[in-house]
């Protein structure tokens, strides 16, 4: 009887410990505040479809999307309400994942995930490429008639600038390559007016990967920490240029003041 007792409690033991490791490894994927995938486990998982895709010939886009004036909202409303929206707004765009899955018929090739801040990206796998575009136009629907909280009676709603990169719009050779592609998109979105999705332009990618090269001669120039955001950002930047920024001082300096203005006020 002490023999089964003892077998007993290094089985509960043993369960109690699956049971944390579970819950560590739960929580070592998923973004705390919304409850979606964090920003380690996407670039994981991207990382694994990216390598799928160019080894064979499975297909890979990456949606990029940014809440628009999210930083007045938190100004006028305070940060529990830029929480809430938060959570709403990953609970809605989980929805419609989902829903994708099922329609799809492939659960694991649709990823949603917290990219940082008010960044979201949605990773579809095996998947052709207007499946990213299907997408992201139902999300904007979605933000046209959903409201994400109440304030005083009064509807709170929210926009979207999206950006979308595909394998087959250019040769990426990394992963961060392809975030970049889609990250720039969304930035266009945002100097186009914001709450739309913008597609990106495979034919401008020589120029763009160009503008990342600048970029990082830029970065050590300034003394500055080289975040994929930024990079890209200053890459945009780049190539919008049509002359070569770095090969005089005056064109480093005028690259550097029109940086700073747009970006560091």
């Amino acid at each position: 009887q002490q023999l089964q007792l003892l077998l007993k409690r290094e089985q509960e033991k043993s369960i109690a410990l699956q049971e944390q490791n579970t819950l560590l490894d739960h929580q070592s994927r998923t973004d705390l505040l919304t409850g979606i995938a964090n920003r380690a486990y996407l670039e994981k998982k991207l990382a694994l479809f990216f390598e799928q895709a160019s080894t064979g010939q499975d297909t890979l886009s990456v949606i990029f999307i940014d809440l628009d004036h999210f930083k007045q909202l938190n100004d006028n409303f305070g940060h529990q309400v830029g929480d809430d929206v938060l959570r709403q707004f990953a609970k809605l765009l989980s929805g419609l994942a989902v829903e994708k899955k099922h329609s799809a018929g492939k659960l694991q090739d649709i990823m949603v995930g917290r990219y940082g801040g008010e960044e979201f990206l949605v990773l579809l796998s095996q998947q052709p490429p207007q499946q990213a575009e299907y997408l992201a136009d139902q999300l904007s629907h979605a933000l046209l008639t959903t409201t994400m909280l109440e304030i005083s009676g009064q509807p709170l709603k929210i926009s979207a600038s999206i950006g979308i990169a595909s394998m087959s719009d250019a040769i990426f050779q990394t992963p961060i390559e392809l975030i970049e592609a889609a990250d720039r998109s969304m930035y266009l979105a945002k100097r186009s007016g914001r709450g739309r999705t913008i597609l990106f332009d495979g034919n401008r990618w020589s120029i763009f990967r160009k503008g990342i090269s600048l970029a990082y001669a830029l970065a050590e120039f300034r003394g500055e920490f080289k975040t994929p955001k930024k990079l890209a950002l200053m890459a945009a930047i780049f190539s919008q240029s049509t002359a070569s920024p770095l090969t005089t001082p005056k064109g480093i300096a005028i690259i550097n003041y029109k940086y700073s203005m747009t970006y560091l006020t």
